[in-house]
């Protein structure tokens, strides 16, 4: 060794090659071409089913699953929420919240019976303004994920029905029992609105034909039992 090496030359190179050593190593690239998955769900069972979107472990994940930088996904099986009530709030409230543009909690139904929690969570998510996504087998809940990336670049256009304003509605009022396609679209044309057809009366209006009324007397009875008919009139009166 050179006599110019003096101990704080030793030091030196001894304390650089010390920092390289204990620096942390860098974050791996994330692919956002890929579903990223946080390692907690390395071994769930549904990972085995995604075959349709390629996925990337990623343990800076916040949440189960990542479509995109603001797009997260946290998974719960309602078993275990009826085990541990408190986890899935405790979960959404730890979370940076203005990093997610949408935030969704997928819940596997996987134990019965399932109203009463499943009524709960919709409660909380309302509450702490998070989506609540239901899937009642693992087939379900795979589908849900893959689409959730599959459709994230996709416009809001391409998610919309086909069907025009009159033809979804005339396909809505065919679901009434007792009306068919052609029943649906005579009281439309008629009636030229489903807010009129609803809030219409056998008294107020004859008709030469009583399977008319009798379809009218089917669709306002579903109307009021599900108690849409305020709903429909204000969603339909420009049709």
């Amino acid at each position: 060794m050179s006599d110019d090496f003096s101990d704080d030359d030793f030091d030196e190179v001894a304390a650089s090659i010390i920092a390289k050593q204990n620096a942390p190593a860098p974050k791996p690239s994330i692919n956002w071409h890929c579903l990223q998955v946080h390692p907690d769900q390395s071994t769930n069972p549904i990972l085995n089913s995604i075959s349709n979107v390629a996925y990337q472990i990623n343990e800076n994940i916040k949440t189960d699953f990542a479509t995109s930088g603001d797009v997260g996904i946290l998974y719960l099986s309602l078993k275990y929420h009826n085990y541990r009530p408190k986890y899935i709030e405790q979960r959404i409230e730890k979370l940076e919240r203005k990093l997610y543009r949408v935030l969704v909690v997928l819940v596997y139904v996987d134990t019965s019976p399932a109203d009463l929690p499943c009524r709960n969570l919709s409660v909380l998510c309302t509450r702490l303004g998070v989506s609540l996504v239901l899937g009642f087998t693992q087939t379900e809940v795979v589908n849900y994920i893959e689409n959730f990336k599959i459709l994230e670049k996709k416009s809001v256009d391409s998610l919309r029905p086909t069907l025009e304003e009159g033809d979804r509605l005339a396909k809505m009022l065919s679901h009434a029992r007792g009306v068919n396609s052609t029943d649906a679209d005579n009281l439309l044309n008629k009636f030229g609105s489903v807010k009129k057809l609803v809030l219409s009366s056998q008294e107020k209006v004859q008709f030469k034909n009583t399977i008319v009324w009798n379809s009218i007397g089917q669709i306002t009875q579903v109307s009021t039992q599900f108690t849409i008919s305020k709903y429909l009139s204000e969603i339909t009166s420009r049709a």
